[in-house]
């Protein structure tokens, strides 16, 4: 997102070529391409989110910043666990197998 800022118009648009056409119909200047590359990024505004909104994942309708937030933070911790390897409970057997394996690939002088 880009913001207009020239005379505290706070316009905003989805593309610089869009802020170009505003500021050269709207306030009569040349365009972003005249300005410094930092005044061109202090441009640069987050996108802001609007409520009620939708969760980009699952589509469920939320009403509050805060609950998007909680809401698509569960999917990020489900994504992320989803990913890792499945680890099921080793008993003592299993574990001492795991180490003998360990053993005989990397050597048993590293391991007790």
């Amino acid at each position: 997102m880009w913001s207009c800022h020239f005379l505290g118009c706070n316009t905003s648009f989805s593309t610089v070529p869009e802020l170009d056409d505003h500021l050269a119909h709207a306030h009569e200047t040349t365009g972003s391409e005249s300005w410094s590359p930092g005044l061109v990024d202090s441009s640069k505004t987050k996108p802001v989110l609007k409520f009620p909104t939708q969760c980009p994942l699952c589509q469920q309708r939320l009403g509050a910043i805060k609950e998007y937030q909680n809401h698509v933070g569960r999917h990020q911790e489900d994504l992320a666990l989803f990913v890792l390897p499945n680890i099921e409970e080793d008993d003592e057997e299993t574990e001492a197998k795991d180490l003998e394996e360990v053993r005989n690939n990397y050597g048993s002088e590293s391991f007790g």
